[in-house]
C-alpha cells in the first residue's frame, strides 16, 4: 500500500467516482466558456503549452510511482493502452496540431477515455490512493484536450478520418497480440475483460467479445462522427497543420 487506500475496487457510481465525473463535467464547460478568449492565437498557443505541461507531468508522477512503489510490470505498466496512447497523442497534438494525430486522439481519447471514467479500472487502487487522482486526472485531461482541438484549433473529423481510424485500431492491436503473448499483459483486454464492470461484459465470452468490440469501436466512431457530418463542418480543419 503506497500513497493511500487499497483494500477493495471502487465501487462505480459511489460518491468519490460522482465526483470525478462532475469536476471533469466542470473543467469541460469552462473551457466552453472560455473558447472565443482561447481562439486568440497567443492565448490558445499558451493554454496548449500550459495544458500539454500538466498532461506529461501527471504521467510522470505515475511512473515514479509505479517505481517507487515496486509496481512497474512489463505485462500492466507499460503504457500500450488507448487511453495511455491517447495521452501521448495529447501532448503531440497540442503541440503540433498534427491532422493525422488528431483524428487518432479524438475517435481513441473521447471515445476511450469517457468510458474509462464512467466504468474506471482501477482495481484496488480506490479512493483516496494516489491512482485514483492520477486515473481521473489524466482521462479527464484527455477528454478537455479533445474538446480543446475542437473549440479551438477548430479540428473537423471526416468520414475518411473514422475509415482510417478504424484500420489503424486493427493494426494496432494486431501488433499488441504478441506483445501480451510475450510480456503476459492484458493489453487493450484481448485476453480477459476488465476486472471491473465494463460494456465488455454484453459482449459475449472471450473470444467472442473481441469480434463484438470491433462492431461497438464502428458504432463509436460514427457516432462521434455524425455531430460533424449533420453540421455539414466535417472535413474542414482550419489551424490544424497536415
Amino acid at each position: 500500500m503506497t500513497f493511500g487506500l487499497e483494500d477493495k475496487p471502487l465501487e462505480l457510481f459511489s460518491t468519490p467516482h460522482i465526483a470525478a465525473i462532475v469536476l471533469t463535467l466542470v473543467f469541460c464547460a469552462v473551457l466552453v466558456l472560455y473558447r472565443k478568449m482561447l481562439q486568440n492565437e497567443t492565448a490558445g498557443h499558451c493554454f496548449s503549452i500550459i495544458l500539454a505541461v500538466i498532461i506529461s507531468a501527471q504521467q510522470i508522477l505515475l511512473y515514479i510511482w509505479y517505481a517507487y512503489s515496486g509496481e512497474w510490470s512489463l505485462s500492466w505498466t507499460l503504457p500500450l493502452q488507448l487511453c495511455d496512447v491517447s495521452i501521448f497523442l495529447s501532448v503531440l497534438v497540442l503541440t503540433t496540431k498534427n491532422k493525422y494525430l488528431s483524428e487518432l486522439l479524438y475517435f481513441w481519447g473521447l471515445g476511450g477515455a469517457t468510458q474509462a471514467i464512467l466504468t474506471p479500472d482501477l482495481g484496488t487502487h480506490t479512493f483516496p490512493h494516489f491512482v485514483f487522482y492520477q486515473f481521473f486526472l489524466g482521462h479527464g485531461l484527455i477528454v478537455l484536450t479533445c474538446l480543446f482541438i475542437i473549440l479551438v484549433n477548430r479540428f473537423r473529423p471526416t468520414f475518411k478520418s473514422v475509415i482510417r481510424t478504424f484500420v489503424i485500431t486493427n493494426l494496432y492491436a494486431a501488433v499488441i497480440i504478441p506483445v501480451n503473448a510475450l510480456t503476459g499483459g492484458n493489453y487493450l483486454f484481448l485476453r480477459s475483460k476488465p476486472q471491473s464492470g465494463s460494456i465488455m461484459e454484453l459482449l459475449g465470452p472471450w473470444p467472442w467479445y473481441i469480434l463484438s468490440l470491433e462492431a461497438v469501436a464502428a458504432v463509436i466512431f460514427l457516432l462521434l462522427y455524425l455531430p460533424f457530418a449533420f453540421s455539414g463542418a466535417g472535413g474542414k480543419s482550419a489551424s490544424i497543420s497536415a
